[in-house]
């Protein structure tokens, strides 16, 4: 009996994205020629001729090109549909991008890395945009952007402005989305 791999992320108390995973197969394509289980994308496969035509047809993301050996994307597919966690990976093997997926599409908390390994930019996805908040750093460390988001994907409150020392430079308060005043510094 094989190990059971779970990712659960709650975005809210009654909407859990779950994808449960045996670690022991994987790659697997069901008899309908579905995507099942918990799967390993290697430079290989991004680099197949076959993957460029998807690329090209709009089916697959763009990719740099990765070492035939090197992981560039991993997470769980039920009936050929990414749900959980996918994890993306630069060709020097950090992580590029943790996301959460429902039915294919990102929902919940992702974080995104700079190619040093740098945390880039974290929030929380839902539907088309971004709710709750969302921060930017630069490359540095530093915060670069503090923002706030409504429940439905709106700036709301104050979103704060860094620069590369830290810095605050600038402060704009929203409501619904619209600016209502901004103040520099």
């Amino acid at each position: 009996m094989g190990i059971l791999f779970m990712a659960v992320s709650i975005v809210q108390a009654n909407e859990p994205v779950v994808c449960t995973c045996s670690k022991d197969t994987i790659n697997l394509i069901d008899r309908n020629g579905k995507r099942q289980g918990h799967w390993k994308i290697t430079g290989r496969m991004v680099n197949h001729a076959a993957f460029k035509r998807s690329q090209a047809k709009g089916l697959a993301a763009p990719t740099t090109d990765y070492p035939n050996n090197v992981l560039v994307e991993e997470g769980c597919y039920q009936d050929q549909r990414k749900n959980g966690v996918w994890k993306r990976y630069y060709p020097n093997g950090h992580l590029q991008r943790e996301v959460t997926y429902r039915n294919n599409r990102p929902f919940g908390k992702y974080s995104t890395y700079y190619e040093n390994g740098q945390l880039k930019e974290q929030g929380t996805w839902k539907g088309h945009g971004n709710v709750g908040s969302l921060k930017q750093w630069h490359e540095n460390g530093q915060l670069a952007k503090d923002f706030h988001f409504n429940a439905y994907g709106k700036r709301e409150g104050p979103q704060k402005y860094y620069n590369k020392k830290g810095r605050l430079m600038m402060e704009v308060h929203a409501e619904n989305g619209t600016t209502i005043h901004s103040q520099r510094w």
